[in-house]
Formats: structure tokens, C-alpha cells, sequence
């Protein structure tokens, strides 16, 4: 089976654009004049997307078209009162926003977050160590009875215990326990 094979057609040839009006070809010191900036600034106009004729180099001066230079400036309002007036309306809204989070509660002060982070570690410490104090009864009369597997079985239940009334979740028996810390004997 042939396969067809696809024949290059020769390209059109290019139009060179027409010659620019001398007025219009300007040098990046007359950009700066006309933009009413400094001469880093249309260098860095030029790195973000503005029409550049010919680019320039060490020793080589870059050119320019005055009036393409200017529409994409007007486009993108570089250092204008609009942009910088935009600029401090999102902003407002992002203040806006996070103050009626936090009046809702669902956007909390760091410091709320900190102190309420210690006070329940604290009590998850405290429980922790209250555990030899308040089972020690349970844990002697488990090692006098059943030996070491007993006291393993009773301090996996002590713990699960500990663990879930710290999380404020149900018990074995499904009712629901209160986040409070241990105090004392089970």
C-alpha cells in the first residue's frame, strides 16, 4: 500500500512592515520622557511584555515604537492611580473577609489558638500522669491475680479509657464522655 506523501508547499513570502515614521522610533531615555519615568522602568516594562522594536544590549541601545510603547502602558496602567487604587480594594476586601471570619469564629487570634492548644495539653499531661495513682489498686489486684498479661490487658484499657475521655468521644458502650481531665480513681 502507497502512502500519500504530502508535498511541501513553498511559504509566502514575508512582508517586511512597513518603515516606522522617524517620530514614532524612540530610544529607551525618550520612552522614559515621554512615559514620565525612569529609564530602569521601561526596562522592566520591557521584561513584563511591552513592544520593543529592536532590543538593545551592552554598548547598543535598544528602540522602541512610541505609540505601541504607550498603548501597552495605558493597557496595563503601570503606576497608575487606577492600578495602585485596585491594588487597595483587594486588599480591603481580604481585611473584610477575614474580619467577618473571625466574627464568626471560623478565623481564630493566634494567641486564642495557643492558649487553648496548652490548656489541653496540660490536661492531657495531668491525666497521663495520674494513671499510677489512680489505678494503682486496679493495676496491683491485676498483677496479683492474672500476672503480667493482666496488667498489660488492664493498662490498654486504662489507656484507651484515658484516651477517650480526653477526646471528649463515647465509651465502649457507646455514651458520650465529656473532655475533662482525670481526677483520681476510675
Amino acid at each position: 500500500m502507497k502512502r500519500a506523501v504530502k508535498r511541501k508547499t513553498p511559504a509566502a513570502p514575508r512582508r517586511a512592515a512597513p518603515p516606522l515614521e522617524a517620530w514614532r522610533r524612540v530610544n529607551r531615555r525618550q520612552l522614559a520622557a515621554l512615559l514620565g519615568t525612569h529609564e530602569d522602568s521601561v526596562t522592566d516594562f520591557a521584561r513584563r511584555g511591552m513592544p520593543v522594536l529592536e532590543r538593545g544590549g551592552p554598548g547598543i541601545e535598544g528602540t522602541y515604537d512610541a505609540v505601541a510603547a504607550l498603548a501597552w502602558w495605558r493597557e496595563k496602567k503601570v503606576g497608575s492611580p487606577e492600578a495602585a487604587r485596585a491594588k487597595r480594594e483587594i486588599a480591603q476586601a481580604r481585611l473584610a473577609e477575614q474580619t467577618f471570619a473571625a466574627r464568626e469564629r471560623r478565623l481564630l487570634p493566634s494567641d486564642e489558638v495557643a492558649g487553648a492548644w496548652s490548656v489541653a495539653l496540660s490536661g492531657f499531661k495531668n491525666a497521663i500522669l495520674a494513671v499510677p495513682i489512680a489505678e494503682e489498686a486496679r493495676l496491683t489486684r491485676a498483677a496479683l491475680e492474672g500476672g503480667e498479661r493482666a496488667v498489660e490487658t488492664e493498662l490498654d484499657a486504662i489507656a484507651r479509657q484515658l484516651l477517650t475521655e480526653l477526646a471528649g468521644g463515647a465509651d465502649d458502650a457507646g455514651e458520650s464522655v465529656p473532655a475533662l481531665p482525670r481526677n483520681g480513681a476510675a
